[in-house]
């Protein structure tokens, strides 16, 4: 067997074992808004309502993380821009969401709030055009923006306040300006089948699909929870998974095993 035609082999060996080990999942939670285990075509009570302002579900599929919404992540709505992705490693107590105690919410505006009333451990920050992101690990003293309006405190913190305490934060390594793929699709397109949306009761709407956030920044196996919110909070998006875990020993036999074969099949064939 010629060089050329073991090498797609051994491409597509490494897939199947890959493929087998990472699948994509809904991890959203319930937001502890509106009714419990409903986020499509749910939006926070006594906001604006209507699928522009919906925010639907993350998905993770081994260490990607995507979110799905009704709102428009790259123009955002009415003016109101997108936030950030707040993670937090659940290891060291979980985070919160919502009005923190001793805050000072509650006037439509934009408030800092310390980091120490959430305990939110890194920051997927995006920017504002919704094309390319960065993570940031925070520090209690690191600031957390506020929903700007005071009925959607709930929703609350929406971004990280950058830069804080130096004018050139530093992001962590290999996560700088990374890409961000965001695709509109309709229950239609094979892509709903996919991500869960065919049957929703929003079913027939217009959905964002944002994808390539990787969380490799944790370590493998890591419990996590993740937030998502827009400027004015009308809707909040959680989700709770866990990191791809390292491979089993059984796995890289397995790889081990295929390569071997491969290589032993190539040598017959000459």
């Amino acid at each position: 067997m010629k060089k050329s035609a073991m090498v797609p082999l051994i491409a597509l060996a490494v897939f199947i074992i890959a493929a087998g080990t990472a699948s994509a999942s809904n991890i959203t939670i319930w937001d502890n808004e509106g009714t419990v285990g409903i986020e499509d075509n749910e939006v926070t009570p006594n906001c604006l309502q209507g699928q522009v302002w919906d925010l639907e579900a993350f998905w993770q599929s081994g260490n990607e993380l995507s979110m799905i919404g009704g709102y428009n992540f790259n123009a955002g709505q009415g003016g109101f821009t997108t936030g950030d992705i707040f993670i937090d490693d659940l290891s060291n107590g979980p985070a919160v969401w919502g009005s923190p105690t001793g805050a000072g919410l509650g006037t439509n505006s934009v408030k800092s709030v310390s980091n120490a009333n959430f305990n939110y451990d890194y920051v997927i920050h995006i920017d504002t055009t919704f094309l390319t992101y960065s993570v940031y690990a925070l520090t209690a003293n690191d600031l957390l923006l506020t929903a700007f309006y005071n009925q959607n405190d709930p929703s609350s913190p929406w971004r990280w306040a950058e830069p804080i305490g130096t004018t050139n934060p530093t992001p962590l390594a290999n996560y700088m300006n990374r890409t961000i793929d965001v695709k509109t699709f309709t229950d239609a397109d094979p892509r709903a089948v996919v991500y869960g949306v065919t049957g929703w009761p929003g079913y027939g709407d217009t959905h964002y699909l944002a994808t390539g956030f990787d969380l490799s920044f944790l370590a493998p196996g890591t419990d996590f929870l993740a937030k998502y919110t827009y400027q004015c909070g009308n809707d909040n998006l959680i989700g709770q998974g866990t990191t791809a875990p390292v491979p089993e020993p059984a796995t890289l036999l397995l790889l081990g095993s295929g390569l071997l074969g491969l290589a032993a099949f190539r040598r017959k064939a000459k």
